[in-house]
């Protein structure tokens, strides 16, 4: 007679309710890495898996642990971490972030970036891609921020569910000021609008980000008046500059509400920039786990 698969047994209750799962760390232009010691042991790193099966990697970072995106990740022998076999890194790319089992032991796991998301219509290809209770979801990144030629992993400091973005190094034609995080908007304009999209490139917003922060900004122009709207007609915010000077406001944007425009209430033509610099993860959720 079979039995199931008890997760409690297999990790103990108290290993059970101390997990936490760890955050993606950035480590450099083109890697990405997770939190170690959360089990109280410095270099080591624990994932929990579906089935309830604990696996932990120790000196982390290492090969396996660490994400780098211009090499394609191995998961039996000389492990490796990169992007899913069959990827090649593009710029202005979000990547879904996973820890996969290695498929040759029950010790070792990998850390994966894709573009398939960690969607319900998903679920049948990454369990074909990853195995079966072989994957864990852990976040997502940004390759390139929608105005440098050459890409990198924007840097970004993850807590939970919520991810703050910076550290772009592209200038704004507009303001002369490096670019934070990834640009949507960058005009010399009156006002202009912007409809969100859902995807993994470009502008467009992965499915599983439910709000963005958007730093909006308004150009140095005497007496100018920036207003910032959701496109469901309410006016979120207004910023208002000086002679020389320019103005940048933070702004959480729900994806719900379609998209925002942005006018200089002056009428004269101005600087409008506006670029996300965090986001929600909805299947993140607020536990130790992800909600998929």
């Amino acid at each position: 007679m079979s039995t199931l698969f008890d997760p409690i047994q297999s990790v103990g209750l108290s290993g059970l309710l101390k997990y936490r799962r760890p955050n993606l760390v950035y480590a450099s232009a083109n890697q990405v890495t997770v939190e170690s010691g959360l089990n109280g042991i410095s270099g080591n790193a624990t994932i929990l898996f579906p089935d309830g099966q604990l696996r932990t990697d120790t000196s982390v970072p290492n090969g396996k642990s660490t994400m780098t995106i211009t090499q394609n990740a191995i998961l039996s022998g000389v492990t490796q971490g990169g992007l899913r076999t069959g990827l090649t890194a593009t710029n202005n790319t979000w990547y879904a972030t996973y820890a996969v089992k290695a498929t040759d032991n029950n010790t070792d796991w990998v850390l994966v970036s894709d573009t398939l998301l960690p969607l319900q219509t998903n679920f049948t290809t990454l369990n074909t891609n990853f195995g079966t209770n072989g994957w864990q979801y852990l976040g997502l990144i940004r390759y390139g921020n929608n105005a440098d030629v050459s890409p990198v992993i924007l840097q970004f400091v993850q807590h939970g569910n919520m991810t703050y973005c910076f550290g772009s190094s592209a200038t704004n034609v507009t303001f002369g000021t490096p670019i934070n995080g990834i640009n949507l908007v960058n005009a010399s304009a009156a006002s202009v609008t912007f409809n969100f999209s859902t995807g993994t490139t470009g502008t467009a917003i992965p499915n599983n980000i439910d709000s963005v922060k958007i730093q909006a900004g308004i150009g140095a122009v005497a007496n100018s008046t920036m207003s910032f709207n959701f496109l469901t007609g309410a006016r979120y915010t207004t910023a208002s500059t000086q002679s020389g000077f320019f103005i940048r406001t933070i702004v959480d944007t729900p994806i719900a509400t379609t998209g925002f425009s942005m006018q200089n209430t002056v009428g004269s033509v101005v600087g409008l920039e506006a670029n996300i610099v965090g986001w929600t993860d909805t299947v993140l959720g607020v536990g130790s786990n992800p909600l998929l």
